[in-house]
């Protein structure tokens, strides 16, 4: 369910139109490699799964995923864009409807990561996006 849900997620981005070309990538652990990478890298991993009983035959699913958006970058200006950028996928996963889920919320949980882009020139932000669905008992 939840592993649907992500891939769903994916490919969604992956039909958008961005003011930045990425194809984003189902991973279970986002790691970006500083030595090999170089471009924009945007992964989605599942993050949370609560279910909660609805009424006597059915259950309802909080599925959440994380988007995170990475670019090893050399100037302030491209952590501007790159924002941007996280508030454009934002609003398109809360803007297009998702198989296997309704928009719930959103919480950009990083906006940026100071320490990625002080230690490594990296500019790593997140948001997590919560999705509701419900399934017989």
């Amino acid at each position: 369910m939840i592993t649907a849900l992500t891939q769903n997620v994916v490919d969604s981005l992956n039909a958008g139109v961005f003011t930045q070309a990425f194809t984003a990538e189902r991973v279970y652990l986002p790691v970006y490699d500083t030595k090999d990478e170089n471009g924009l890298k945007v992964s989605v991993y599942p993050s949370e799964l609560d279910q909660s009983l609805l009424n006597r035959a059915a259950v309802q699913n909080e599925l959440s995923v994380i988007v995170l958006v990475q670019k090893k970058v050399t100037a302030a200006t491209e952590v501007d864009d790159l924002v941007a950028l996280l508030e454009e996928i934002n609003t398109h996963l809360r803007q297009n409807s998702i198989d296997g889920g309704n928009w719930m919320n959103a919480e950009v949980i990083t906006i940026y990561s100071p320490e990625h882009y002080q230690q490594f020139n990296v500019y790593s932000g997140a948001v997590k996006v919560t999705y509701l669905n419900a399934e017989t008992r």
